[in-house]
C-alpha cells in the first residue's frame, strides 16, 4: 500500500476485499479470520491517512462467494448456504455492484468503511450450524493453526 498509494490519484477511491471473517469467528479460521481482521484495521488507518489527499479509502465484505477458494475449502453447498441468515451461495456478479458503487461519485462520503455485503453471515450462526462446521475439523485441530 505504501508504494502503490503513489499511484493513485488525488480524489480517488481504493477499495480492499475483506471478509466477514474478520470480525466473526469460526472453528479452523483462526488464521484467515486474524488477517481480514488485520486488513479491516489498515482500512481504517489508510482513510486517516489518506484522507487529506482526498483519497478514500474502503473494504468490500463479501460473504460466501461461489468461487475456486469456497468450493476447496467448503465443498458442502448445503452448510455454505446455512451459514446465511437469507441462506443464499451468490455467484461473484452479483458482489460487483457493490464495488462499482464504491468508486463512484455517489460513495462520496464513505472512507475507513467496512461494507458488507454477506447476507448476514455476521449475525451469527445456529448451533446446528456450527456443530456441523465444527465436526469436520480434524480431531485435535479444533481451529488451533
Amino acid at each position: 500500500m505504501r508504494h502503490g498509494v503513489n499511484m493513485v490519484r488525488d480524489h480517488g477511491s481504493v477499495i480492499v476485499t475483506s471478509s466477514p471473517a474478520g470480525s466473526v469467528g469460526a472453528p479452523g479460521m483462526a488464521a484467515y479470520g486474524a488477517s481480514k481482521a488485520a486488513i479491516d484495521q489498515l482500512v481504517r488507518v489508510w482513510a486517516l491517512e489518506l484522507g487529506p489527499r482526498h483519497i478514500r479509502v474502503n473494504a468490500v465484505l463479501p460473504g460466501n462467494v461461489q468461487s475456486e477458494m469456497m468450493s476447496e475449502s467448503t465443498p458442502d453447498v448445503e452448510l455454505i448456504r446455512r451459514l446465511t441468515a437469507n441462506d443464499t451461495y451468490r455467484p461473484a456478479p452479483e458482489i460487483a455492484p457493490v464495488f462499482h458503487f464504491l468508486v463512484s461519485d455517489a460513495s462520496a462520503p464513505l472512507t475507513g468503511s467496512l461494507v458488507g455485503c454477506h447476507d448476514g453471515i455476521p449475525a451469527g450462526f445456529s448451533l446446528e450450524v456450527m456443530a456441523r462446521v465444527a465436526a469436520d475439523l480434524p480431531a485435535g485441530d479444533e481451529g488451533l493453526q
